[in-house]
Order: C-alpha cells, then sequence, then structure tokens
C-alpha cells in the first residue's frame, strides 16, 4: 500500500477532531452529498482548544488538570459545534466519562445532540491505531433523542437543559446569557460538576446576569478564566481588494484600523449594507464592550471612550483600592460621590486632577461613609495639595455624614461651597457641598460627553472607562448605568467638569 493510500493513524485527540468526524456545512466532499463535510477546526475553535490546554497548566487548575474557561463570542464562532464534537471524541475514546451539554431551550437541545447523532453516524467501524492495533467503535447501549450510553467504555454524552441530577465530568453550558433563569440554572448546575472541565459558552445578551458574571473577572470570587473571540480571528471574514481599490474607514470605525486591508473591507461591507449598523457591532464584536451594546443609544461616544488611552496606577500602601496616575502637580481639584449604602453594592469614589485637567489619582472603595475623609486625608499627604474651593462633595444622604467628618481635618477650609438663595429668608447662605438635581443632571452629563468626544478630558484610571460603556439613555431619554453596573466615576466627573467651567461669581439655584 502507497503511502498515499494509507489512511491516518488517529492516534491522538487532535487528528482526530480534525479528520474522524462528519458535520453539515457549507462546504462538500463529493457532488451526491453536498451537505455533509469533514470536520476542521476553524481559527477560533482552535484559539479555545489552545485556551483549554493551557489552562490546565497554570497553578489555579494544574493539580486537578482541569479547566474553566468562560467564552464570550460574536455570531457565527460554532463553538457550540466543536464542544459537541469534542464531547462525542470523549465519550467514544475515554472510560468513565459523563459529559454533558446544556442548551438554552428544548429546540435547541435536539439540535445539538442531532449534530453528534450524525457525528458518530459516519465515525468509521473499525479504526487502526498508531501501534497497529484495531479499534472498534463502541455501539451505544442507549440511545434516546438527547443521549448516548457507550458501555464498552462506561461513558456517555447528554444534550440537556442543566445537569442538576448528573454527576459530570466534563461540562459545556451553552448561551448562557439567553437562559431566562439563568442564576439559577447555575447555581443548580456547578455543583454537579465541582471536579470536571467546564467551559461556559455564549454571545452578548444586553447587561443582564451574564453580564455580571463576566465583570466578576475584576474580583477574587471569580474562578473562571475569560477569554473573548473577536470576528477577526476567523480567516474567512475578509474580501479580496481590487488592484485600485483603497480602503478608508469612517471616523466612528477608526478602531479598526489595527485591521488588515482585506478585513477592513469585509466589515465595511457589512456595516454599509445594513439597516442597523449597531447590530453588526454586536454581531461581530471587536472588543468585549462591543459584545454586550443592544439598540439602546449609549450616552457616550463609544469609538471616542474606546480611544482613551488608560494607565496602571500604583496602588496605595493604606487603601489599595486608591491609585496614582501622576506625579504630584502644583494645585488639584477632588471629586468625592458618596454611596448611597454598602448594602446595594454601592461604592463612593474620589477622584483627583490638576490644573492641566489630567487625572492624577482616582479611588472606588466600598467604605462607611465616616471613614472617606480619611481617603482624602491621605491622598492629600502624599502632596496632592487641593487648590482654593476645590475639594467638592456631591451631597446625598451620606454625604453630609461626609462633610461633617471633614471639618475635623485643616483642609476642610477647601471644600466647595455652594451659594444659594434660602426660600424662606431670601438670603444668600453658603453650603458646603454640590447638588445634582433633575435639572442639572442632564446638563452636567452632556458636558462631560462632549468633553469625552472632542477628547477635551485626559482620563487615565480603566474604572471610569468600564462605566462609560455601560452608561446609557433609557427609554424616557434618562441617563443611568444600566444594572448591575454602577456611575460613580462617571458623576464626580461630570460634576468636577461642571464646576470647573463655572463662573466664580454664579449663583447656582
Amino acid at each position: 500500500m502507497t503511502k498515499e493510500k494509507r489512511k491516518p493513524k488517529l492516534y491522538s485527540k487532535e487528528r482526530r477532531l480534525n479528520h474522524l468526524y462528519k458535520i453539515v456545512g457549507r462546504l462538500s466532499e463529493k457532488w451526491d452529498d453536498l451537505w455533509l463535510m469533514t470536520f476542521k477546526m476553524n481559527d477560533a475553535q482552535k484559539e479555545i482548544r489552545k485556551e483549554e490546554l493551557e489552562l490546565k497548566k497554570i497553578d489555579k487548575y494544574w493539580k486537578k488538570w482541569k479547566y474553566y474557561l468562560n467564552l464570550l463570542k460574536g455570531r457565527q464562532i460554532w463553538g457550540t459545534t466543536y464542544k459537541a464534537i469534542d464531547f462525542l471524541d470523549t465519550a467514544l475514546f475515554y472510560k468513565n466519562r459523563t459529559v454533558v451539554i446544556t442548551a438554552h431551550k428544548e429546540e435547541k437541545m435536539k439540535d445539538i445532540f442531532q449534530k453528534v447523532k450524525l457525528a458518530y453516524k459516519h465515525v468509521p467501524n473499525e479504526i487502526r491505531l498508531s501501534d497497529w492495533k484495531i479499534w472498534k467503535k463502541p455501539k451505544p447501549k442507549y440511545d434516546s433523542q438527547t443521549q448516548y450510553y457507550f458501555e464498552e467504555t462506561n461513558s456517555q454524552i447528554k444534550v440537556t437543559l442543566d445537569s442538576r441530577s448528573w454527576t459530570v465530568t466534563d461540562l459545556h453550558i451553552s448561551e448562557l446569557a439567553f437562559i431566562n433563569n439563568a442564576e439559577d440554572m447555575l447555581t443548580g448546575t456547578l455543583p454537579s460538576a465541582t471536579s470536571a472541565n467546564i467551559s461556559i459558552e455564549t454571545t452578548a445578551n444586553w447587561f443582564n446576569y451574564y453580564k455580571s458574571l463576566w465583570d466578576l473577572w475584576k474580583t477574587d470570587n471569580w474562578k473562571f478564566y475569560n477569554l473573548f473571540i473577536g470576528w477577526f480571528i476567523e480567516k474567512s471574514y475578509r474580501t479580496k481588494l481590487l488592484e485600485w481599490e483603497e480602503i478608508k474607514l469612517p471616523k466612528d470605525l477608526k478602531h479598526l484600523n489595527f485591521l488588515d486591508d482585506e478585513q477592513k473591507k469585509w466589515y465595511l461591507t457589512e456595516y454599509l449594507w445594513t439597516p442597523n449598523p449597531k447590530k453588526i457591532i454586536q454581531e461581530f464584536p471587536t472588543i468585549p464592550e462591543e459584545a454586550f451594546i443592544s439598540s439602546w443609544r449609549a450616552v457616550f461616544d463609544i469609538n471616542a471612550v474606546k480611544d482613551i488611552v488608560t494607565v496602571d496606577g500604583i496602588e496605595d500602601a493604606v487603601f489599595p483600592e486608591l491609585q496614582y496616575f501622576k506625579a504630584p502637580s502644583k494645585e488639584h481639584s477632588f471629586g468625592v460621590d458618596v454611596a448611597e449604602g454598602l448594602e446595594n453594592g454601592d461604592y463612593s469614589t474620589v477622584t483627583v486632577y490638576n490644573e492641566n485637567e489630567e487625572q492624577v489619582a482616582g479611588c472606588k472603595i466600598h467604605i462607611p461613609p465616616d471613614q472617606l475623609p480619611q481617603v482624602i486625608d491621605r491622598i492629600i499627604s502624599m502632596w496632592y495639595k487641593p487648590k482654593n474651593a476645590g475639594i467638592w462633595i456631591e451631597r446625598n444622604n451620606h454625604g453630609l455624614t461626609v462633610i461633617v467628618k471633614c471639618r475635623d481635618y485643616e483642609w476642610y477650609k477647601y471644600l466647595y461651597t455652594e451659594r444659594t438663595i434660602d426660600k424662606v429668608t431670601q438670603k444668600t447662605v453658603k453650603k458646603p457641598w454640590f447638588l445634582t438635581t433633575a435639572k442639572s443632571k442632564p446638563l452636567i452629563i452632556d458636558m462631560l460627553a462632549e468633553a469625552i468626544r472632542e477628547k477635551l478630558v485626559d482620563i487615565s484610571d480603566k474604572r471610569f472607562v468600564d462605566e462609560c460603556y455601560t452608561y446609557f439613555y433609557d427609554e424616557r431619554w434618562r441617563s443611568n448605568a444600566i444594572s448591575p453596573n454602577t456611575d460613580d466615576y462617571i458623576m464626580w466627573g461630570a460634576i468636577w467638569l461642571f464646576i470647573c467651567r463655572q463662573p466664580k461669581t454664579q449663583i447656582i439655584k
């Protein structure tokens, strides 16, 4: 037998995944079977596979040789197709494995298992392995619409809506963002997979429960590794250029300049020919934040936000949440937003700008209101001296507590004093705070939005940028952070900018 006619020796999982299984696809192997093709991992699937193998080696997982992967992707990456083939291979070639894929709805559950059944049907009955032994395809003892059990390997593969009643060795959760009771489903499912390989794979579905999970990477409470797969990793998303053609991106797509011209042309064609360009941004995201953008209107120009270059700050030795981004200057302005209440996850924020409107320090912290002045005092002790009337504290239910405590410090005289008219005496009075009202909020937010769009402010803190991506107008055109996200940084940034640009003699009513 010549070398060309020898069958491949399917001794490794990687080789089996790229040669052994059939799927329904856009290409064909022969004219009389136009819908059938050999599964080969595309670039996105190869990246997912690579991350799974790499995660098993890091300190967090290597002792168990497991992985915990949280995959956010755009449309048409075919992550679930890859896991269906991967899990079928595991059930066929490995002993004592229970592999489960959860779907977000019943019809999708059946669709996923049809891929498994098709792939199994076209696996050869016998395969010669590298050691010249003959591998015989196990026959399922139990065969249903959603489950195979192979007695020869004592392994099984199942597609279900959750895995509560199963003790699994490999678990893949598909489209978690589209499950209505995602939190309950995850709470009930994960205990069945305490020692399993676990992967979550989903496209974004607005700022729902999954978005809060994705953001948990910022804390120590999330044991999963977040992986974002952008559309541009797939080589099929490109269009050849004509000899004379030159690609120029419009202003709102300047963030795509890192792509090559063929990728730009493909994206530009999709973007210009669709009735709703925002859907293209969500279908084919370039960064994770784009994946969560829906048809609601963002307050801040997303492309301008992408252009903001943040820096890694130096953590304070006393308050780790406090970061210094630039060296002290001659004088500084402080913006302080006090948490409405610690029990609902609200944060207090302190930001510091120099006379050139550059952010030099920032703090976002869970702390009792009466202790917040200690943070301000810490910043001032590090030579970030406030200018006259340069410490602005927004008045709310706890803001008054902070102001009272500030009287114990020498720098209390630097608090911004709002002048207003007493409604009873009709006299001008001074109050050491800034009050945001329903009338003033749209004005100060619009001023900040303009400054970001026109690049009139220098922002260093990534926490500020993160809030910009989740700050939207609702159906009544009121601007707010989409729950469970916060807008603490945005509010003090807006207040600070507004006061900076007011005439010194203006009376705020």
